[in-house]
C-alpha cells in the first residue's frame, strides 16, 4: 500500500504539464585583470507545472581573451509539494580583481531562507544572518570589507561588526575614501540623502529632495568629485549626480526615462559616461550633461561594461554577449534563443486558422457567436509593395462572405504592416514588431493619428504539447482597445477588441501550419470550405475602377503555380510598367496599378502565364 501512494506521489510531481522559459542573459558586470577582461553575468532559466517549478539565475564567468565560459555561482530555487530548497545570490566582489579570491551574499534555504556572506574559502564562522544587498572592500585597506546596509568587518569577512548609526541605511562607500558613507534615511515624508565621513558614525544630510525608495546604483567618476546614483521615482528611472563630493547642494537630476537604464563609467577618461537603454547606447563626454547616441543594438540592452584604456565596450542582450567598438559590434558569446522572429508570423501559402468567437456583455458573460476562418491565398503585388493575402470569413450567426486582408513583411526591420482598409489608398500601419521585447512602445500612426503599439510580454507557454513563445501586444485606440497574441510557428492566437459598449474575442483553436495540424480544426478539415476552393481556369479581370484616376485595381485568377508577367503598355504598343514578373501559387491574386505621372488615354493590361495570355483595355482621364 505504502508503495502506491509513493508512486502516485511521483507520478503527480513528474507529469503535470509544465511552462518553460528558454536560458537566457542578464545583469553584465566585468573587471580587468592583468589587462584580461573577465565578464560576469546571469543566466536564467525556469520551469514550473502544476506541482513543480524551478528557476535558475546563476551567475556565470566569461575570460574574454580565452574565450571560456564557466558556472561562477549557483542561484536556483526548486519546489514541489514534497520539499522547496533555493540559494540566492545578492551581491560578490573580488580582492585585488583576482577571480579566485571573492566574497559573495546572498539568502539559502527553502521554504524558510536565511542570509549569509560567504568568502571563496567558506571559513567565515558567525556569516549566517547577516543580509549584505552590496559587498565593498576597501580601496585604501583590503582587510576592511562592508556588507551593506548593516555590517562591516576589519579582518576581511572572517568577523562582523554592526555599524554604530543604526538610523541610517548604508548604500554605498567611496572608492577614494573608505571613511566616506552614503546612506539613506526614510520618514513619513519620503526618503533622502546623507552623508557620513566617519565610517557611519555620524551622518548629514546632503540631498533634500526625496526621490523614492534608497539605491544601490552608484557610479563613481575618475574625477574623484564627481559621483552618480540611480534612484527610482513617481514611475521614472533617474540618474542624479553630485560634482563636490556628493556634499550638500551639489545633487541634480540629469536623465530621466520611463524604462531602465544602465551605466557604464569610463575609468580612464574623466567625465565618459555610457548609458544602455533600450535598443541605444548612449555617451556624454562631459559628466552626463548631454547624451548623444553611440550604438543602436538589434535588441534591448540588459548591461553593459566599459573596458578602461580602450575603445571597447561590452554589452549584453537577451541572446548575446556583445563586444562593440565605435565601428564593430563582435557576438563573443551567445544564447541558441529563438533567433528566427519570421515565425511568429507564418503567412505562408495554404496556411490555414480557425477561431473561435465571442461577444462579451457588459455583465462579463461570454455568448458563442461562430467561428471565424481564415486561410493565406497567395500574393499580390500592389505598386512596388509584394502583399499575402489572408482570406477570411464568419459562420453560425456572424455567417459572412469572404473577406481579405493584406500583409507584407518588411525583410530589413523585420515588421509586418498591414492595409488599412483599400488597395487603391496603399495606407499600411504597423501590425506586429518581429524584433519587439516586452516594455517596448511603436508609433503606428497609419493616417496621422497618433496610435501607440505596446508590448505587454513576452514569455513561453504550453500549446498543444510543446512549449512556444508567446507575444502579447495591444494598440491604444481612443475610445477603443485591440489586444492581440501571436505563439511561435503558429501566428495569431488571440484578437480581442473593445470599443464603448462592444466587446469580442477570437480565440485560436486549431490551425494547419505547412500542412501540419495543430489543436482542434474539425470544422475546416474534411470539408468543402469555400475557402479552400482553388480557380478552375485562368482569368484576367476588368480593372476596377474604370476610367480611373490615378490609381485602379488588376484582379486575376490562376488555376497552377507558375511565372506570371503582368505588363502594361500604352496605345502604341509601348511598355510602360511591368506590374508583375514572379513564380505565384494558384488562387486569386490583385495588383495596383498608379498612373499618377502618365498622361489621359487608353492603355493595354496583359498578362501571360504558362499559355494563358489576355489582354483588357483601361481608361485613364485625368
Amino acid at each position: 500500500m505504502l508503495a502506491i501512494v509513493i508512486f502516485l506521489i511521483v507520478f503527480t510531481v513528474t507529469s503535470s504539464p509544465q511552462t518553460h522559459i528558454f536560458p537566457h542573459f542578464s545583469d553584465l558586470r566585468g573587471m580587468e585583470m592583468s589587462d584580461n577582461t573577465q565578464l560576469f553575468y546571469r543566466i536564467n532559466h525556469s520551469t514550473s507545472g502544476s506541482n513543480y517549478s524551478s528557476s535558475d539565475r546563476s551567475i556565470f564567468h566569461f575570460n574574454v581573451t580565452a574565450g571560456t565560459e564557466r558556472l561562477f555561482l549557483r542561484d536556483y530555487y526548486e519546489e514541489n509539494i514534497l520539499y522547496s530548497q533555493a540559494v540566492s545570490v545578492d551581491d560578490f566582489t573580488f580582492w585585488h580583481s583576482d577571480t579566485a579570491k571573492y566574497i559573495y551574499s546572498g539568502y539559502e534555504g527553502g521554504w524558510c531562507a536565511w542570509p549569509f556572506i560567504r568568502r571563496w574559502d567558506d571559513s567565515i564562522p558567525n556569516s549566517s544572518w547577516i543580509s549584505a544587498h552590496n559587498i565593498h572592500i576597501s580601496n585604501q585597506n583590503d582587510s576592511l570589507v562592508f556588507a551593506l546596509p548593516s555590517n562591516f568587518s576589519t579582518d576581511g569577512g572572517h568577523n562582523w561588526e554592526i555599524f554604530p548609526n543604526n538610523m541610517f541605511s548604508p548604500e554605498a562607500v567611496s572608492p577614494y575614501n573608505d571613511s566616506v558613507i552614503f546612506a539613506s534615511n526614510s520618514d513619513y515624508t519620503g526618503t533622502r540623502l546623507h552623508k557620513s565621513t566617519n565610517r557611519g558614525t555620524t551622518f548629514t544630510l546632503v540631498d533634500s529632495v526625496s526621490r523614492g525608495y534608497g539605491s544601490w546604483d552608484y557610479f563613481f567618476d575618475l574625477d574623484p568629485r564627481v559621483l552618480y546614483r540611480k534612484v527610482n521615482t513617481d514611475g521614472y528611472f533617474c540618474l542624479i549626480r553630485s560634482e563636490n563630493f556628493g556634499n550638500a547642494g551639489s545633487w541634480f537630476e540629469i536623465y530621466r526615462n520611463r524604462n531602465d537604464f544602465f551605466i557604464a563609467i569610463d575609468q580612464s577618461k574623466t567625465g565618459h559616461i555610457y548609458l544602455g537603454t533600450g535598443r541605444n547606447i548612449f555617451i556624454s563626454t562631459d559628466f552626463g550633461t548631454i547624451f548623444y547616441i553611440w550604438k543602436t543594438l538589434s535588441n534591448k540592452t540588459l548591461g553593459i561594461y566599459k573596458k578602461p584604456e580602450s575603445d571597447i565596450l561590452y554589452a549584453i542582450t537577451k541572446y548575446s554577449l556583445l563586444k562593440l567598438t565605435g565601428s564593430s559590434t563582435e557576438i563573443i558569446n551567445s544564447r541558441e534563443g529563438v533567433t528566427n522572429e519570421i515565425t511568429l508570423f507564418p503567412i505562408r501559402n495554404n496556411n490555414k486558422w480557425i477561431y473561435r468567437v465571442y461577444d462579451i456583455n457588459q455583465s462579463g458573460d461570454s455568448l458563442f457567436k461562430g467561428f471565424k476562418i481564415s486561410e493565406v491565398s497567395g500574393d499580390t503585388l500592389i505598386g512596388s509593395k509584394k502583399y499575402t493575402r489572408i482570406r477570411s470569413r464568419f459562420t453560425g450567426s456572424l455567417d459572412s462572405a469572404p473577406e481579405s486582408e493584406y500583409f507584407r513583411i518588411d525583410s530589413l526591420n523585420l515588421q509586418v504592416y498591414k492595409l488599412c482598409d483599400s488597395l487603391v489608398t496603399g495606407i499600411e500601419f504597423i501590425y506586429l514588431d518581429l524584433l519587439a521585447e516586452a516594455g517596448d512602445s511603436l508609433i503606428i500612426a497609419p493616417t496621422g493619428n497618433l496610435l501607440f503599439l505596446f508590448i505587454d510580454s513576452l514569455n513561453f507557454k504550453m500549446h498543444w504539447g510543446t512549449y512556444r513563445e508567446v507575444l502579447s501586444q495591444h494598440i491604444l485606440n481612443t475610445p477603443g482597445t485591440y489586444s492581440t497574441q501571436f505563439i511561435r510557428n503558429l501566428g495569431l492566437s488571440l484578437f480581442e477588441t473593445s470599443f464603448q459598449n462592444t466587446h469580442r474575442l477570437e480565440i485560436l483553436s486549431g490551425c494547419i501550419i505547412d500542412g501540419v495540424v495543430h489543436g482542434d480544426t474539425t470544422t475546416i478539415t474534411g470539408t468543402d470550405d469555400e475557402l479552400t476552393e482553388l480557380p478552375s481556369e485562368y482569368s484576367l479581370s476588368q480593372n476596377y475602377p474604370n476610367p480611373f484616376n490615378p490609381e485602379t485595381v488588376i484582379r486575376y485568377q490562376l488555376p497552377a503555380s507558375g511565372k506570371v508577367t503582368l505588363t502594361i503598355y500604352d496605345i502604341l504598343g509601348k511598355e510602360v510598367t511591368k506590374l508583375v514578373n514572379l513564380e505565384q501559387e494558384a488562387g486569386s491574386h490583385t495588383v495596383k496599378f498608379n498612373a499618377g505621372k502618365l498622361s489621359s488615354g487608353v492603355y493595354i493590361c496583359r498578362i501571360i502565364a504558362g499559355d494563358f495570355v489576355k489582354t483588357i483595355k483601361m481608361s485613364l482621364v485625368k
